[in-house]
């Protein structure tokens, strides 16, 4: 985790750069870490960017292989979403964020 100063509105910023698990019990140990580290350190804005290796709805797995989502992830790593109050920004020239 990197830690900076957004100067323009004198807050905290706290970049966490993510490379998750394919597995589902992987990836909610994750998820757990995460909420305990933003819980455990100072207010501030925190941008969590990287590879989650999980998707928001079945309509984004594009290729057979990741069709069969498992709709439980799906779900808990939506609920994770709304629960941290994260907002996704798409990454511009490319169809994976």
């Amino acid at each position: 985790m990197l830690e900076g100063r957004c100067v323009n509105i004198n807050q905290r910023m706290f970049l966490v750069n993510i490379y998750a698990p394919c597995d589902l019990a992987g990836k909610r140990l994750l998820w757990d870490e995460l909420k305990q580290l933003r819980a455990s350190n100072p207010p501030g804005l925190w941008c969590f960017m990287g590879d989650f290796n999980s998707i928001r709805s079945q309509e984004e797995r594009s290729s057979l292989s990741q069709r069969c989502a498992d709709p439980l992830g799906i779900s808990e790593f939506n609920q994770w979403i709304s629960e941290m109050e994260l907002q996704e920004i798409k990454c511009v020239g490319s169809s994976f964020t």
